[in-house]
């Protein structure tokens, strides 16, 4: 009976990598996948030398939960040699209770709960960090993708997630919210087992400190480009495009599996 449950276990996860495969082909994106695949994906550096990012969190997080994210955004503010990227002083947002992704293309920033889920979306994903995106540099060897807005969303219509991590029946809030913000950063996913932003995650374990290697990609992506810090201050980043630029969204999902799943597509500005 065991081997029959884990076969059941691979087969159901096999199910769900062909399910969103056949979903990234009925949303196939017009962008070149050799540029955008291996592009860097940051909040401009002058931003972040200057300012944290101000990353609200919904009103449907219990206080416990909250005191997590602190904590996580700690971590990821303390990870850096010389930046700080986050507000620390966490503010609240309510709740988009929607299943259009496009309804958080807004001027707010947050950590959502989606009891829902979206149609374009696999529903295995565990969550998603929702970006926006404008090239700079284009052409150049340094050229990269400037995010001017993004949002975590955690799937809580097919998943239980338990923010005392004993519970085996479902996964740990803390690790999802950790990885998901290293993508709200820009970090992409790795191919090492035991970084946080590995591309999967089991029932059974518990990612809270950043390897080694996590921390090495924050200090790759982001310089400090001014001589003091100390004037910093928490801002919502506002689109800097017009109804003509070119922006770029991308969806970067976290599944049970070893599957990645990352898309790009070109739409208008502005943002919102």
């Amino acid at each position: 009976m065991p081997k029959l449950t884990l076969l059941l276990v691979i087969l159901a996860v096999c199910c769900a990598c062909l399910e969103m495969e056949s979903k990234q082909a009925n949303h196939s994106s017009n962008l070149p996948s050799s540029g955008y695949e291996k592009a860097n994906i940051r909040w401009s550096n002058d931003l972040v030398s200057t300012n944290n990012l101000n990353l609200k969190i919904s009103s449907d997080f219990s206080n416990n939960e909250k005191t997590d994210v602190v904590e996580i955004i700690k971590t990821w503010n303390q990870a850096h040699e010389d930046l700080s990227f986050l507000n620390e002083a966490l503010e609240v947002t309510p709740n988009l209770n929607t299943n259009d992704l496009n309804a958080y293309r807004d001027s707010v920033q947050g950590i959502y709960k989606s009891y829902s889920w979206f149609e374009e979306l696999s529903s295995s994903a565990l969550g998603v960090t929702q970006f926006y995106a404008t090239r700079r540099n284009v052409g150049m060897d340094n050229e990269y993708l400037e995010i001017l807005h993004a949002d975590i969303i955690l799937n809580y219509k097919d998943y239980n997630y338990d923010s005392s991590a004993k519970n085996y029946s479902g996964y740990d809030l803390y690790s999802v919210i950790l990885h998901e913000m290293g993508h709200f950063l820009g970090l992409k996913h790795t191919q090492h087992v035991e970084d946080v932003m590995a591309p999967y995650l089991d029932t059974d374990e518990l990612k809270h400190t950043l390897s080694a290697n996590d921390i090495y990609l924050l200090n790759s992506l982001y310089t400090k480009t001014i001589s003091s810090l100390s004037t910093k201050k928490a801002i919502s980043p506002s689109s800097v495009t017009n109804s003509n630029d070119e922006i770029i969204r991308g969806i970067i999902e976290l599944l049970p599996c070893g599957c990645q799943h990352r898309r790009f597509e070109i739409i208008k500005g502005p943002i919102y």
